[in-house]
């Protein structure tokens, strides 16, 4: 198999590894049901499994494991400090996994997110290491493909198809959509620094937007004017000043400001491109 995302729980201290591995693809209809045509006895082509670890730093021992169904991948898995009462402000730490299911082009695509806890167990006999455990809290499924996810304000959001969605999380453990936004073609990365996002797009470059939470409501800031493809992105953030760092499918790191003050940039709707540098070597 491959390991594909790696994200740290900091009050468990423990790490949670997703990985995909390859299997025989079977082409399967939106009921389950195998398709006309499909034949065991023929060579097939190739699909995955992927699934999530838990492993304990002190021993390196993977002491859960969750497994998904069939054909599906996970783009994207972070742990987040998500807010649970909006009056006393408290906070948990979610682990939150986007997933998309990998089917026939002619099957709309399917994508679904989980949130889970971490939660302290009683660890099995002779295995002291095992005294913690992954513990599904809510899980939803939707058309459209998941490929990032991101926290908010001590909210989370995640791309859903050519939309990204704020989700809250009540006490009651359900999840409520809050805020939406368009985005031109297929989220790559997203980041978040405070209430500011940056949301890349495999062809349109990237977009910088504030999220509100009285109302409720996302506001684009500003937006790269080179239609670069995103591969990933960060904030950089000094002394007041905002800065992004991007890089691109040709390994181009792209340094871009965010100034409202400057002439050019359309009181900051035109993010300012500052320089640029040649990685030479393929970015994640």
């Amino acid at each position: 198999g491959t390991l594909s995302n790696v994200t740290y729980h900091e009050k468990s201290q423990m790490f949670i590894v997703s990985y995909s591995k390859e299997i025989d693809y079977e082409a399967l209809s939106e009921e389950g049901e195998r398709l006309v045509g499909y034949e065991d006895n023929l060579p097939h082509a190739k699909g995955f499994k992927s699934g999530i670890l838990l492993i304990n730093p002190r021993t390196w021992n993977i002491i859960d494991k969750i497994e998904y169904d069939q054909n599906s991948l996970i783009n994207d898995m972070k742990t987040m400090r998500i807010q649970l009462n909006s009056k006393t402000k408290r906070k948990r730490e979610y682990l939150v996994v986007g997933n998309t299911f990998v089917r026939d082009e002619d099957i709309g695509t399917m994508g679904s997110f989980y949130l889970y806890d971490i939660t302290e167990v009683v660890p099995e006999p002779g295995k002291p290491d095992t005294n913690y455990k992954l513990k599904e809290v809510f899980h939803e499924e939707f058309r459209g493909a998941v490929t990032s996810v991101c926290e908010i304000s001590g909210r989370f959001m995640i791309s859903q198809s050519q939309k990204v969605l704020v989700r809250d999380v009540q006490e009651d453990n359900s999840v409520v959509p809050v805020a939406f936004l368009d985005v031109p073609v297929f989220v790559t990365d997203s980041k978040s620094f405070s209430n500011l996002l940056i949301i890349g797009d495999a062809m349109q470059g990237f977009q910088f937007i504030g999220f509100d939470a009285e109302p409720y409501r996302m506001i684009p800031l500003g937006r790269s004017v080179f239609k670069f493809e995103t591969v990933s992105l960060e904030f950089l953030v000094n002394n007041g000043d905002v800065y992004f760092l991007v890089t691109d499918r040709n390994n181009i790191l792209h340094v871009l400001k965010y100034a409202p003050d400057e002439p050019n940039s359309l009181s900051g709707q035109k993010l300012v491109h500052c320089t640029s540098f040649n990685l030479n070597s393929r970015n994640t």
